[in-house]
C-alpha cells in the first residue's frame, strides 16, 4: 500500500478489517502507529487518547531517534504543552478540539495560526497533521504528524486516507475499551455469585450465560417471562434456543455468533424468538464472549430484549412511506437536493418528466434556473436568497419554460438543513405542476370581474340620481360663477382681485365635478389585474365623495376616524372602493326606518405592524342573530330589497387580497361590518 498512490477499495477494506479485528487494546495501537509511520510521510507521530480521566498520551513514535513506545499512559495537559518540550504544540491540539477536523498546516513556521507556538519555534517544526477519530459525534483520539525537515508533507490523498483510518481507528478504540470493560464487569460478576444474582433478577432485560464447552444455557427467570413461560417451568439449552428461533433468522445469527466468538467482531442484532403461545416476536440481543489464554471462546454472555411493538412501529412507518412516495409519484411532485456548500444538486426522476429534460442529463443547479421564465426570474432569486438567509420560508408559485418552448406554473417549496455553526448546508426541495390549477385560478378571476363589474353597475344605477345631484351642484356654482363674473366685466368693475377670486371658484367647483367623474369612470372600466400600493384612507375619502349626496339625501350623519399613518397596502384600487361602497351603502340602507337625529354612520381605520383594520358602523337596528354568521354567502341579505350578493362579492375581493371580513352587532345598537387587508412590507413602501 503506498500512500502516494491511489489505493483501491479491497485495500482499503483489508486495513479497515485488520484494525476491526483488534479487540485488544495494545495490538490495535501497535498496528495504528505501524501504518502511520510506514506510510505517512512524518518523522514523528503521537497518539493521544481520550479516557474519563483526561487525555493521555498512548503511543509515540520518532524517525530520527529511533524512538517508538506504546501504552505509554502518560498524562498529557493541554495547557502545559506549549513548550519546548511538548510533544504536541498546544495551538495544534486546540484547534483540532474545537474544529472536530483535520488540520493541515503546510509549513508551521509560516503558518501565523501556529508561527508563535513554542513548541514548534522550539523545534522548527515545518509540516504539520492533527487528524481526530470521533466516536458517537464526539473526539475519542488524536493522530498528530510532523516533518520537521519538509514543507508540504501531508498530500490530500495522505489526509483523507488517514482520516479514514483514524475514523475506523475510533471505532475500534470504542469497541476494545467496551470489550475491556465488559469482560472487567462480566469477571467482576463471576467473583461475586450473589451480586451477580441480583444484577439478573432486577434487569428488566432478559439475561442469559452460555458455557460453550458443555453447551449448556443458563437464562434468567426475565428472559422466560420474555417467551411466556414461568419460572421452572423449562429448561433451555442451547439447542433448544436454535429451533426457537425463526427459520429466515437462522443463517444470519449463526453467522454473526461464529464471527463473534472466532474474529471478535461485536455481537448485537436483531431476530425472532418463538413464544410459548407458538407466535414470534423480535428481540435485540447483545452478547460478550470471553476468551482463554490461547484466544478460545469458552463462554458468552448477554442480554435480550422484547422490541416487537418497535418493529411493528418500523414497519408501519415503513409502509407510511412507500404510501407517501407512491402518492408524490401519482401526483406528479418531483423532488430536489441541492448541496449549497459544493452546488451539487440532484433530482427525483419525476423532475425530468415534469420540467421535460432528458433523463440522460446531468444535474445542475445552471440547467434549473435556466428554465426560469425571464419575467419571474427575479421574483425566484429574492425569494431564494431571503430563505438561505434563514429571513422566510421558501414557498413560491412560478413559471418555468420547458426545453420544447411550453409554459408550466409550478410551486416550489423548500426546507433548510443548518450546520453547527448556522450555516445553511443543504436545501432539500418539492415542486409540482399547478398549470391547470392557475389556469382555473385564471377562469374563477375572470368570472369574478364581470361579477364584480355587474354589481358595480347595479349600484352606479342605484346611485343615478345622487350622482347626477352631485355633478349638478359645481356644474351650478360654475355657470353662477362664470355669469357673476361676465356682468362685472360688462359693467367694468372687473378688479383684478375679485375676478382672481371668480376663476379660483370655477376651478374648485370644476376639480370637485371632475373627481366625481374620475370615480365614476374608475368604477365602470374594467379592473387592471396588477396590484400597487393603496391608501386606503385616500380611498375612504373619494368613496365618501362619491356618495356625498346620497348620504345627506339620506340624512346620515357620517363621522370618520382614521389612523394617523398612512396604512400603505398591495392591492387593486378600485376594487378596494367596491367594497367600501359596499359597506356604506349598506350601513346607510340599514338605517332609513331610523328617525332622522339618530342615523349615524361612522368608518374607521386602524393599523398595526401586520394589517389595516377598515370598518363601517351604523345606528340601525343591527343583523338578525340567525343570518350573521351567514351574511357572507351568496344571495343571503338582512335588508329589504338586497340582492344577497354584495357582501358575498365584497369577500371575495378581500380574500383574493390575502384578507378577511367580518361582521357583528354593537351592544348599543347596529351593526358594525369590516375587512383586514396585508400591510405593505417597509422595503415595498419605501
Amino acid at each position: 500500500m503506498d500512500m502516494d498512490g491511489i489505493i483501491s477499495a479491497s485495500q482499503m477494506l483489508n486495513v479497515s478489517q485488520v484494525l476491526s479485528s483488534k479487540t485488544d487494546l495494545d495490538q490495535l495501537l501497535i498496528k495504528m502507529m505501524e501504518l502511520v509511520m510506514t506510510h505517512s510521510g512524518a518523522t514523528t507521530a503521537v497518539l493521544l487518547l481520550r479516557q474519563e480521566e483526561g487525555w493521555f498520551v498512548q503511543a509515540y513514535g520518532d524517525i530520527d531517534s529511533k524512538e517508538s513506545a506504546v501504552l505509554l499512559n502518560q498524562p498529557f495537559d493541554p495547557s502545559g504543552s506549549d513548550s519546548e518540550t511538548g510533544v504536541v504544540p498546544a495551538a495544534v491540539f486546540q484547534y483540532c478540539l474545537r474544529s472536530k477536523g483535520a488540520l493541515v498546516v503546510e509549513d508551521g513556521t509560516l503558518d501565523q495560526r501556529f508561527a508563535g507556538d513554542r513548541t514548534v519555534k522550539a523545534h522548527g517544526i515545518r509540516s504539520m497533521a492533527c487528524i481526530p477519530a470521533l466516536s458517537r459525534g464526539e473526539i475519542r483520539a488524536m493522530l498528530y504528524l510532523e516533518n520537521r525537515h519538509m514543507v508540504d508533507v501531508f498530500t490530500r490523498d495522505r489526509v483523507e486516507i488517514l482520516t479514514h483510518l483514524s475514523s475506523q481507528f475510533g471505532v475500534s478504540v470504542e469497541n476494545a475499551l467496551l470489550y475491556e470493560s465488559l469482560n472487567r464487569k462480566i469477571w467482576e460478576l463471576q467473583e461475586s455469585e450473589e451480586r451477580y444474582a441480583l444484577a439478573v433478577a432486577g434487569s428488566a432485560a432478559g439475561l442469559w450465560d452460555w458455557d460453550i464447552p458443555s453447551n449448556e444455557l443458563y437464562v434468567s427467570d426475565r428472559l422466560l417471562e420474555l417467551l411466556g413461560f414461568a419460572p421452572d417451568e423449562i429448561s433451555f439449552t442451547m439447542d433448544e434456543f436454535w429451533s426457537q428461533l425463526h427459520p429466515d433468522d437462522h443463517p444470519v445469527v449463526r453467522r454473526a455468533v461464529d464471527a463473534h466468538l472466532e474474529k471478535r467482531v461485536p455481537f448485537y442484532m436483531d431476530y425472532r424468538l418463538q413464544t410459548r403461545s407458538g407466535e414470534y416476536r423480535w428481540f435485540h440481543a447483545r452478547g460478550q464472549a470471553l476468551w482463554d489464554e490461547t484466544g478460545k471462546a469458552t463462554r458468552m454472555s448477554g442480554s435480550l430484549t422484547d422490541i416487537d411493538q418497535r418493529k411493528e412501529a418500523e414497519s408501519a412507518l415503513m409502509d407510511s412511506r412507500q404510501k407517501l412516495i407512491k402518492a408524490e409519484q401519482i401526483a406528479g411532485m418531483g423532488f430536489l437536493d441541492w448541496d449549497l456548500q459544493t452546488n451539487e444538486i440532484k433530482w427525483s426522476r419525476e423532475v425530468y418528466d415534469l420540467y421535460g429534460i432528458d433523463p440522460e442529463t446531468p444535474a445542475t443547479i445552471e440547467l434549473i434556473i435556466g428554465l426560469i421564465h425571464p419575467a419571474d426570474h427575479e421574483f425566484v432569486k429574492e425569494n431564494l436568497d431571503l430563505a438561505i438567509q434563514g429571513v422566510r420560508d421558501y414557498d413560491i408559485d412560478h413559471r418555468m419554460i420547458r426545453p420544447d418552448g411550453k409554459v408550466i406554473w409550478v410551486h416550489a417549496r423548500a426546507d433548510l438543513e443548518w450546520d453547527k455553526d448556522d450555516r445553511p448546508t443543504t436545501m432539500l426541495g418539492t415542486v409540482v405542476d399547478i398549470t391547470e390549477r392557475k389556469k382555473a385560478e385564471e377562469e374563477v378571476r375572470i368570472q369574478q370581474d364581470a361579477l364584480a363589474r355587474v354589481d358595480r353597475t347595479t349600484r352606479m344605477g342605484q346611485l343615478a340620481g345622487s350622482i347626477a345631484h352631485e355633478l349638478n351642484q359645481p356644474l351650478t356654482g360654475i355657470l353662477s360663477t362664470a355669469q357673476a363674473g361676465e356682468i362685472m366685466v360688462k359693467r367694468g368693475q372687473c378688479e383684478p382681485d375679485e375676478m382672481a377670486e371668480v376663476l379660483a371658484a370655477i376651478a374648485a367647483d370644476a376639480k370637485r365635478a371632475g373627481r366625481v367623474i374620475h370615480s365614476l369612470r374608475e368604477l365602470y372600466r374594467d379592473q387592471k389585474r396588477d396590484l400597487e400600493p393603496v391608501d386606503v384612507n385616500d380611498v375612504i375619502d373619494e368613496t365618501v365623495l362619491l356618495l356625498h349626496s346620497e348620504l345627506i339625501k339620506q340624512h346620515a350623519q357620517v363621522t370618520t376616524q382614521r389612523t394617523s399613518s398612512a396604512p400603505m397596502v398591495k392591492g387593486n384600487r378600485v376594487q378596494i372602493q367596491q367594497v367600501l361602497l359596499n359597506l356604506i351603502m349598506n350601513g346607510n340602507q340599514a338605517m332609513s326606518g331610523m328617525v332622522k337625529e339618530d342615523r349615524h354612520l361612522h368608518l374607521e381605520t386602524a393599523c398595526d405592524e401586520k394589517e389595516v383594520r377598515v370598518w363601517v358602523q351604523d345606528s340601525g337596528p343591527g343583523i338578525d342573530a340567525d343570518k350573521i354568521d351567514r351574511i357572507f354567502e351568496p344571495l343571503t341579505t338582512w335588508k329589504s330589497g338586497g340582492t344577497g350578493m354584495g357582501l358575498a362579492m365584497s369577500q371575495s375581493i378581500v380574500r383574493t387580497h390575502q384578507g378577511r371580513m367580518w361582521a357583528e352587532n354593537r351592544p348599543e345598537g347596529g351593526a358594525r361590518v369590516g375587512f383586514t387587508l396585508p400591510l405593505l412590507e417597509e422595503e415595498q413602501q419605501a
